[in-house]
C-alpha cells in the first residue's frame, strides 16, 4: 500500500487535511486512516507521514495558520492540528500512547512539523519551522510533551521565552533570527556517506542548503560548526549544526536515505517561492530534481 496525506476543500472557505492509503494491487482503492484534521488551504499544514519503529505510523500536523484565525489548536490537546500523532496503520491509537484528550496525540504544542526521524535509541526527533524571520527547531519528541507554540516559541528576554515556562519541553535546536525553514529530513545510517552517518540530515528551503544536525545526550564535542548549548535549550542535549550545499540546488524540500544506504534529496523550486528572479537563480532549466549525494 501507499499512504498519502493531502488538503481538501470541506466547504466555502473551509479546509481539512486526510491520511488516506492505496492499495496498489487492487486497483488503487483509497481508505481513509484519519480525516478532517484542521487545514489552511496553502500553508501550515506540517504533512510528514513516516513509519518508525515497532511500525507505528507517525504524522506531523500544522497549525493550519491558528494566528490567523485567532484560534489555539496547537494547545489543544483534543485537536489534530499543531501536533505530532502516532498510529497503528489503521489510524488508531496504539495502547501506550500518552493518553491525552485526542489518544491518537504523541505531543503537541507545534508550529508546522514537516521532519521527523529516529536516533539510534529510537528516539524519535523532529523539525519543524519557526514564526516569520527565525526560531526554527530541532525537537526530541517525549511522549506527551507540550512543545509550546504558540505561547512559547524564542529565548530569554524575547516574547514567549521558553525560559519563563518549565511546563514546555525545550528545543534542542532553536535558530534565532537564522531562518532554516526545515522540510523533510532523516537521521542517516547509511554507509554511503561515512560524514553523515548518526546525523539529522535536513533540507531547507530559505536556507537553500543541506542543515546537518548531529545531536548528543550530554555535552557535545568539539567538532567545529555552530554550537547549541544555551542554558534555556534541553537540558539533556546538546546539537552542533553544519550545512552543506549551499544554494547549489535550491530549494530543498526533502532528504531521504534509501534501502541501500543511499542518500538523496528532492528539490522545491517550481512551487512559486523561490526569491525573486536573479542572475544564475532558481529555478533553473532543469528544475525540479531528484539527486543522489554521494561521499566528497
Amino acid at each position: 500500500v501507499l499512504y498519502a496525506y493531502y488538503t481538501y476543500q470541506a466547504g466555502e472557505e473551509e479546509y481539512r487535511n486526510r491520511l488516506v492509503y492505496y492499495d496498489l494491487e487492487n486497483g488503487n482503492e483509497e481508505t481513509v486512516v484519519v480525516d478532517g484534521i484542521p487545514a489552511h488551504r496553502i500553508i501550515h499544514n506540517g504533512a510528514r507521514v513516516a513509519f518508525g519503529p515497532r511500525n507505528y505510523l507517525w504524522v506531523t500536523t500544522g497549525d493550519s495558520g491558528e494566528e490567523a484565525k485567532g484560534e489555539e489548536f496547537a494547545q489543544d490537546g483534543g485537536n489534530l492540528a499543531g501536533k505530532i500523532l502516532r498510529l497503528e496503520p489503521d489510524g488508531t491509537a496504539p495502547s501506550d500512547n500518552p493518553g491525552l484528550d485526542d489518544p491518537r496525540v504523541y505531543t503537541y504544542g507545534h508550529r508546522n512539523p514537516q521532519a521527523i526521524s529516529w536516533l539510534p535509541d529510537a528516539t524519535p526527533i523532529a523539525a519543524e519551522h519557526g514564526p516569520s524571520g527565525g526560531g526554527d527547531e530541532v525537537n526530541v519528541l517525549e511522549a506527551g510533551g507540550n512543545y509550546g507554540w504558540s505561547e512559547v516559541r524564542s529565548g530569554p528576554g524575547e516574547y514567549g521565552s521558553y525560559a519563563d515556562h518549565d511546563e514546555v519541553t525545550p528545543p534542542v535546536v532553536n535558530t534565532g533570527d537564522e531562518t532554516w525553514a526545515p522540510p523533510g529530513g532523516v537521521f542517516y545510517t547509511g554507509d554511503e556517506v561515512p560524514a553523515l552517518r548518526n546525523r539529522f540530515v535536513l533540507g531547507g528551503l530559505i536556507s537553500q542548503r543541506l542543515n546537518v544536525v548531529s545531536v548528543y545526550e550530554g555535552s557535545a564535542p568539539d567538532i567545529g560548526g555552530t554550537r547549541y548549548d544555551a542554558e534555556w535549550l534541553h537540558p539533556d542535549y546538546e546539537a552542533v549544526v553544519h550545512t552543506l550545499m549551499n544554494n547549489e540546488l535550491g530549494r530543498i524540500r526533502h532528504v531521504e536515505q534509501g534501502p541501500d544506504g543511499e542518500l538523496y534529496a528532492v528539490t522545491s523550486n517550481r512551487d512559486g517561492r523561490s526569491a525573486e528572479p536573479e542572475e544564475d537563480s532558481f529555478p533553473k532549466g532543469n528544475d525540479d530534481r531528484l539527486v543522489r549525494i554521494v561521499a566528497g
